[in-house]
């Protein structure tokens, strides 16, 4: 049975990670803006943010589902919804329900944006990838120039046949 205080604790949760997973995708849009400009330093100050923040989500999920198994639910994300859909005409639960709704709906929109910029990344990967590829194909082709700064001809042979 879920008492008011548990209630209470569940909907402070929800809003902490509400707050927390709009600041996550404002990050993540600034990721996006740093990726598209190619602002390499920008990128390494979002990804210790992005940790912090879904560290912390992860130790407010621990949470959620510690209180839920204190009061006999089952712990998972789909039970939550259940939960709170089975409760929706209870006015306690109705708080708790809106702010759940929008949480669910926040932590999409951030992984909508974390899937976009990982689509952004792994081109750009692709890219420095292919530039590597061709200094690595130059690097390994003997110069034009020799060390007296002739050119070099190279003799082609061609065989016809061997008889």
């Amino acid at each position: 049975m879920l008492t008011p205080h548990s209630l209470h604790s569940l909907f402070s949760l929800v809003a902490s990670a509400l707050d927390q997973t709009q600041q996550l995708f404002q990050l993540l849009e600034t990721e996006q803006q740093a990726l598209l400009s190619k602002d390499y330093d920008a990128l390494e100050g979002i990804s210790g943010k992005k940790l912090v923040l879904s560290r912390s989500l992860d130790l407010i999920e621990i949470q959620r589902q510690e209180i839920m198994a204190h009061v006999g639910q089952d712990t998972g994300i789909d039970s939550m919804q259940q939960f709170l859909l089975a409760n929706k005409n209870n006015a306690a639960f109705k708080p708790l329900l809106a702010s759940w709704d929008r949480l669910i709906i926040s932590l999409q929109e951030s992984a909508d944006q974390n899937r976009i910029n990982g689509i952004l990344l792994d081109k750009q990967h692709q890219h420095v990838q292919r530039a590597l590829n061709i200094l690595f194909e130059q690097s390994n082709n003997p110069p034009v120039y020799d060390a007296a700064g002739d050119t070099r001809q190279t003799k082609y042979t061609r065989s016809v046949g061997i008889a």
